[in-house]
């Protein structure tokens, strides 16, 4: 647009005014009109068109690839939560056990409550890797008396 357009009549600068092609889609009721194809080359409908089988044959041929199977998962883990525990249990205890039947232990970590009360839950971090599992399968659905 001109700096000096004053002496122009209004509808002739909307009109010399370059649209912005923003709110011009189908919904909006603008050039697109309904059931267009939408602002831009092909619009949403032809960018999306490949994300998803057209007719059954298509989902019968996705279903004909048979999908790879998963790894068995071999981790060595480190790190181990237990729950459950009863209250008078401490970081101590729980580092005597593991140490003595499992493996070396680098950290033990209780969590207690705002009041100081102990929540059941301990975090282990072994030292060695697969250590946690060795816990896991020494120790899981293991009663604390008769908890």
């Amino acid at each position: 647009m001109a700096s000096m357009d004053i002496d122009k009549p209004l509808d002739e600068i909307i009109a010399a005014k370059p649209r912005s092609r923003r709110g011009r889609g189908p919904r909006s009721g603008g050039a697109g009109g309904a059931g267009g194809a939408g602002a831009g080359a092909g619009g949403a409908r032809a960018r999306y068109a490949g994300a998803a089988p057209k007719s059954a044959s298509a989902k019968q041929s996705a279903r004909a690839a048979a999908p790879v199977p998963a790894k068995p998962i071999t981790a060595d883990a480190q790190k181990i939560i237990i729950s459950n525990l009863p209250a008078d249990v401490t970081d101590a205890a729980v580092r005597d056990l593991m140490q003595s039947t499992v493996g070396p232990v680098r950290s033990v970590h209780l969590s207690y409550t705002s009041t100081g009360k102990s929540t059941g839950v301990a975090t282990v971090m072994f030292k060695n890797k697969g250590d946690a599992n060795k816990a896991h399968s020494t120790y899981h659905n293991r009663m604390i008396d008769n908890r």
